[in-house]
């Protein structure tokens, strides 16, 4: 069903909801940027533990990965249900003295165990912060909150990658402990700044739409978009360790053709994506970016080469472009809405993606009992695969997913 024109109108934002997003910008840049860097000290943390030296150290980094993969998915649904209903300012500050508190104890991890439970609260706290945002936006800005979540989800996948950039901090221990210096001021925005009451997304005035699709596609679409990301990801990192030379001349190639063109194509996409999101469905669009991409990409025959740089920077300005408007489509206004829920349920989906893109061909390689070999060239195969699902579901339902107003 959908709610016909004259039932209500929404006003412009004032100047308490400008400053709402302000505050919700400053505060995701903050975090995701020094959590950019936290995760490398974690990691140097992870290894002065010792683990990765044991007998049993392969197994342990595969259950540290596995652990923040679990905990990411749980507790973005879990926000997500706690910020529809007890608004978004409570969820915020709570995942933000959440994650400085799990950051600041892994500072002062001597054991594996501990390290493995302070990260599981540092992960649990820094995933509220999506939804709580979202929900935040979709309350100061209703009618186009495009814009503002294709700022959101630049700031939120490529921030953190800006660490990459610069080398480790050799006391990882100051590192983390400086966490709750850094949480101050985006808890006192936080608390002063944003909305108490719990988000609900002003009705407006939409034409009917042609047809509804629901949520499915859009849940279906994130997680295809996550999995072929990662996928070729995945595959173009292990290609440049495999390339031979010097660690520290991989590192450096590494960086130049595949960290700098993936957060530079992302973060591009996203800004474009969430400008043009919800006016029409373009998703067969940035599928046919990112199988431009991938195609460039995959196809070079030796590394380095700079059509590689080009073709990931596609990839993931594709991914991009596309990711928002599965989310303008989760948060399409409804009487009973519930942004946090399904921004929530959005980024768990991603992830699960993500692990897809990465966990699929390794999956089909053991049950095959394949030989290395193939095991190198099952990731392009699966991502081209996946990329290929995700066109064709994309132009089933094109022009099926419009901005009206759905009852639940």
């Amino acid at each position: 069903m959908t709610i016909r024109p004259g039932i209500q109108q929404t006003t412009s934002p004032n100047n308490q909801q400008r400053l709402h997003i302000a505050s919700v910008l400053f505060g995701i840049a903050v975090v995701h940027l020094a959590q950019g860097f936290f995760q490398k000290a974690g990691w140097m943390a992870f290894q002065s533990s010792g683990v990765l030296s044991s007998d049993h150290g392969v197994l342990l980094s595969s259950a540290f990965t596995i652990l923040k993969a679990t905990v990411s998915v749980v507790c973005l649904i879990l926000w997500g249900v706690l910020s529809d209903r007890f608004g978004p300012r409570s969820i915020w500050i709570s995942g933000i003295l959440l994650w400085a508190l799990g950051t600041y104890a892994m500072g002062w991890s001597d054991s594996p165990g501990f390290l493995f439970v302070t990260t599981a609260v540092q992960t649990a706290g820094i995933v509220a912060l999506l939804p709580a945002a979202f929900s935040a936006v979709t309350k100061a800005h209703p009618e186009a909150h495009g814009p503002l979540i294709g700022l959101l989800c630049a700031f939120h996948g490529s921030l953190p990658m800006i660490a990459s950039l610069y080398p480790p901090e050799q006391d990882w221990k100051a590192t983390l402990q400086s966490a709750p210096i850094v949480a101050v001021l985006p808890v006192l925005l936080g608390w002063f700044v944003l909305p108490h009451s719990p988000a609900e997304v002003a009705i407006t005035r939409p034409a009917r739409p042609h047809r509804s699709s629901g949520k499915l596609p859009a849940l279906a679409q994130t997680l295809l978009f996550g999995a072929v990301l990662y996928g070729i990801w995945f595959y173009l990192s292990s290609f440049t360790l495999n390339s031979g030379g010097h660690i520290s001349e991989l590192a450096r190639l590494r960086m130049e053709l595949i960290d700098i063109p993936f957060m530079l194509g992302l973060a591009a996409g996203f800004i474009v994506g969430g400008a043009v999101s919800g006016k029409r469905d373009l998703t067969w669009l940035a599928w046919l970016i990112t199988l431009a991409g991938a195609v460039i990409s995959l196809t070079q025959p030796s590394f380095p080469s700079a059509p590689i740089a080009f073709g990931l920077a596609l990839v993931t300005a594709g991914v991009g472009f596309g990711l928002p408007g599965q989310l303008i489509a989760l948060l399409r206004p409804a009487p009973r809405n519930r942004p946090g829920l399904f921004s929530g349920l959005f980024q768990a989906t991603q992830i699960l993606g993500n692990n897809v893109g990465t966990g699929l061909p390794l999956l089909l390689v053991s049950l095959m009992h394949a030989d290395p070999e193939i095991t190198f060239k099952m990731f392009p195969a699966c991502s081209l695969t996946l990329l290929v699902a995700g066109l064709v579901l994309a132009v089933v339902f094109r022009n099926r997913v419009t901005p009206g107003v759905e009852a639940p």
